[in-house]
């Protein structure tokens, strides 16, 4: 688990905005930053208090991080679970936020300074990250934020919102398809999670009657979400409770023996996945 992030409400400019502290230190600007150094567990994370501000380039967006999303990747990343070498160090921790746009192009068709945005960094191949007071991200990343989200609300949204819509179109249910999905059954394995609590709204979304994998203490929570059936998987195996009336569609974000179980329950026709 990692320290929270506590930021300040004021900077050496006089700055009552929060989230933002800058100082100055032999002509660069610093900021707090959670990150580590090399590969390991909780003892190898880190609070920086003098961690270099990114630099700005064309066609990114220097954001000022009001809050960001933790997900399984952060810690995995950190562990080592892919080789060191796509992972620069020292690494700050994080891919998702939500804050306010500090700086971007003058010439940006899709934001100006102040602007409210969320979205998600990429965590490989770079050093920075979002546990930290400021980010740059390619614009092209990032996205207005809707009006009747907070701050935090939006930065646990981009990871797991883009992992569901690309799982779902590449079985080819996505707005095109619509029309052809109505009547359609789809299984999310995992529905009370971070993807599958999404990808059960998308799935209404797309008029697929939805059918979800989750403990009973979640049960009305996934209900909640859209789901009109629940499957406890605590008490139940799903193949048994399918059997009779197969799916067309499966979304399995657990792999494994779940993945060879619910191959038994997909209907055998074409236009099932």
């Amino acid at each position: 688990h990692l320290p929270p992030l506590s930021f300040t409400s004021s900077s050496s400019s006089g700055s009552s905005s929060p989230g933002f502290t800058m100082k100055r230190n032999k002509e660069e600007c610093i900021m707090r930053a959670a990150c580590y150094d090399s590969h390991g567990g909780q003892t190898v994370r880190r609070m920086r208090e003098d961690y270099p501000m990114p630099t700005r380039r064309k066609g990114w967006v220097l954001v000022k991080i009001m809050a960001a999303g933790v997900n399984p990747v952060d810690y995995k990343l950190c562990r080592g679970d892919v080789p060191s070498i796509l992972v620069p160090k020292p690494k700050i921790f994080g891919g998702d936020l939500a804050g306010v746009v500090v700086e971007c192009d003058e010439d940006s068709k899709k934001f100006k300074k102040g602007d409210k945005v969320f979205g998600m960094m990429e965590y490989k191949y770079t050093k920075w990250g979002t546990y930290a007071e400021m980010a740059c991200v390619r614009e092209s990343a990032l996205a207005r934020m809707p009006k009747n989200l907070s701050f935090p609300e939006a930065a646990c949204l981009p990871l797991v919102t883009l992992t569901s819509i690309q799982a779902l179109r590449r079985g080819g249910i996505c707005e095109k398809s619509r029309g052809q999905l109505k009547g359609k059954r789809i299984l999310i394995h995992a529905g009370s999670g971070g993807v599958g609590s999404v990808a059960i709204q998308l799935a209404r979304h797309f008029g697929l009657y939805v059918i979800t994998t989750c403990s009973a203490k979640n049960a009305a929570f996934a209900k909640s979400l859209g789901a009109n059936e629940v499957v406890d998987y605590r008490a139940q195996k799903f193949e048994e409770e399918l059997k009779n009336n197969p799916v067309d569609f499966v979304f399995d974000v657990m792999g494994a023996d779940i993945e060879k179980r619910s191959h038994q329950i997909i209907k055998q026709t074409k236009g099932s996945a």
